[in-house]
């Protein structure tokens, strides 16, 4: 019961997702066994009129089948080719769906490692299942064709066995003719359960072997023999190819142990089917010695019995087939029901008040605590701080002190563990999530453009206004660069799907990104380690940028580089989660603690390596 209500929740979601595929798939079926049994029984009546010397009648009868035959084809094709898109429409609406879920679920469940771990194992699992459009296709296909033809063949086999029954008087006759059917139709039985139950356990093992497979070859083809830090160690410190070896025996192991369970899958096939036609040419025999030995009935008979028996048993090995596999689709089915239904999506909450009212407003931590997930010790525990408005603020400590979980929270990408975060009094996560963030513009150390044009890529949630885009990379100070491009703000800024796009420098790159933030025009910049991936020229000139940009504005920065911080209004030093010191520049420096500390230690860093280059 357990599984059918599966199968139940199975189809419904498919209907949901492809509306009328099972009512298709079902007519399908319909028609495409049809046309199989008109086959049997026009061949059973074309011998049986040829064997009485009725030539003209089979002719004429024979141009009427095929014309009904076409007819019956042509119906078939179209519904099979309005199924088939439908069924692929199936499995395209699914990834839609969990790609729509990865982007809007919270991000605190999008950074949980089993959240995409099991978004791997459900690409995994379209991959060798075939997802919904596959069980749709095998189960509710095969199940209709031998409910068709089982009442054709049942039909027809009932008729013979009547008609054979009345013809004959020897009670020994009827036990074998009964013995005979009935082994005719059990052992076939048997037979497919049999091989349904094995193939279904030798694609379960398939499944599991593969999904691992699939991630050895995900890791070395997709990642690790393309990325160009990885190639370029390989040639310095691996000149022996041990790396490649090790990679080559990993995957001719892995193949190795497809081959044999593919193999052994083979084998379940082929016995299989060499027993049942075994058994409906024995059926041909014996049946047709008896009927000429009894004279009970015409060889057209034969054909239709033993030709309708042979289509039920080839369905219902079929349905064996697809039934045996049903729980790897089941474990790919569940995972997409337990990966849709974990996190939060974004809630459409009103706003009950304006975001801020007037020029100042203030951000304030008040105990605020966070746990990640798992883990036993806390990333922030207890912070208190203050943001205010037109105040540039600095966030420094060492790593692991808890300054991006900060900022995460800040932007309302996780939730606190406890303690609120408060603007202008209001509770954060009382505010529509999309205005909030829309209050913040973000550069980071880890930015991503894509491949649209500059256009496109600075205007990105928020109405395109090409005017406003171009004042906005002329603010982030690139006014000469965008004079050379010959599409001007229409370039793409990658080549990677325009061949006509520019690779910017990495200085220029991060310069897009901050004519991004600069576009958004919002009320607080968030600038995190964003020069960490420059050299010191590129990052010197970023700099000056963001003391431009920034200037009168609300801002927070987050850098290593100490020197950075000494223009700040103010000041927090966090360590093992915690608020140590907080302050100016002078005075914090005043205090001799790690703020002082780590100033000092990066100041005399940069006198000797100085220091070093005059020499």
């Amino acid at each position: 019961m357990k599984e059918w209500g599966k199968i139940k929740q199975l189809l419904k979601e498919s209907n949901s997702l492809s509306p009328h595929i099972l009512t298709l798939q079902i007519a399908q079926a319909i028609v495409t066994s049809s046309a199989n049994i008109l086959q049997v029984f026009m061949v059973a009546f074309e011998v049986q009129t040829l064997l009485a010397g009725e030539i003209i009648q089979a002719l004429t009868v024979g141009i009427f089948f095929l014309v009904g035959q076409f007819l019956i084809n042509l119906v078939s094709n179209c519904l099979s080719e309005a199924t088939d898109r439908q069924s692929r429409l199936l499995n395209f609406r699914a990834q839609t769906e969990i790609s729509k879920h990865l982007v809007e679920v919270d991000y605190e469940t999008f950074m949980d490692a089993n959240f995409r771990q099991l978004y791997s194992d459900i690409e995994s699992g379209f991959q060798f299942t075939g997802g919904f459009q596959a069980f749709i296709q095998n189960v509710v296909k095969d199940f209709t064709s031998f409910i068709v033809t089982l009442f054709t063949s049942g039909s027809v086999v009932m008729l013979v066995l009547v008609k054979c029954w009345q013809q004959l008087t020897q009670p020994f006759e009827k036990f074998w003719l009964v013995l005979g059917l009935a082994l005719a139709v059990i052992l076939p039985l048997f037979v497919s359960s049999k091989a349904g139950k094995l193939s279904g356990k030798i694609f379960q093992q398939f499944f599991e072997v593969n999904t691992k497979f699939n991630r050895l070859l995900s890791y070395y083809f997709d990642y690790a023999f393309k990325d160009i830090s990885i190639n370029k160690l390989l040639r310095l410190f691996d000149p022996t190819n041990s790396y490649l070896n090790k990679a080559e025996e990993q995957v001719i192991a892995g193949v190795s142990i497809d081959e044999k369970i593919q193999n052994k899958a083979l084998s379940v096939y082929l016995y299989s089917d060499l027993l049942t036609n075994l058994i409906i040419g024995l059926m041909y025999v014996v049946f047709g010695l008896f009927i000429l030995r009894s004279k009970a009935l015409n060889i057209a008979s034969l054909i239709a019995a033993v030709g309708t028996l042979q289509l039920l048993i080839a369905s219902l090995g079929r349905l064996f087939s697809s039934w045996g596999n049903r729980m790897a689709s089941f474990k790919t089915m569940e995972q997409y029901h337990k990966f849709m239904s974990m996190g939060i999506i974004k809630t459409g909450l009103t706003k009950t008040k304006p975001l801020i009212t007037g020029q100042y407003f203030e951000i304030k931590f008040d105990h605020v605590s966070y746990c990640y997930p798992g883990q036993e010790k806390p990333a922030l525990n207890d912070v208190c701080l203050t943001f205010k408005s037109n105040t540039r603020t600095a966030l420094v400590g060492p790593n692991g002190s808890g300054k991006t979980t900060l900022v995460k929270l800040l932007l309302r990408l996780i939730k606190p563990t406890s303690g609120k975060i408060l603007l202008n009094g209001q509770n954060i996560n009382k505010i529509l999530l999309d205005d909030y963030q829309h209050f913040f513009a973000v550069v980071s150390q880890h930015f991503f453009l894509g491949a649209d044009s500059l256009a496109d890529v600075l205007s990105v949630g928020v109405k395109k206004d090409k005017a406003k885009a171009v004042s906005a990379l002329v603010e982030a100070g690139l006014k000469k660069r965008l004079e050379q491009l010959p599409l001007g703000i229409e370039t793409s800024v990658s080549n990677t799907l325009n061949a006509n796009g520019i690779n910017f420098s990495g200085g220029e790159q991060q310069k897009i990104a901050i004519a991004r933030a600069v576009y958004r025009d919002s009320q607080f910049y968030v600038l995190d380690e964003p020069t960490a991936a420059l050299d010191p020229i590129s990052e010197a000139e970023v700099f000056d940028q963001f003391d431009l940009l920034t200037h009168g504005k609300t801002a927070l920065f987050i850098s290593h580089r100490m020197s950075s911080t000494r223009a700040s209004d103010q000041i927090y030093v966090l360590k093992q989660g915690k608020v140590l010191e907080s302050g100016q520049h002078q005075s914090l420096m005043a205090k001799h603690g790690l703020y002082y500390e780590m100033y000092s230690a990066q100041a005399e860093f940069f006198i000797k390596k100085e220091k070093l280059q005059t020499k």
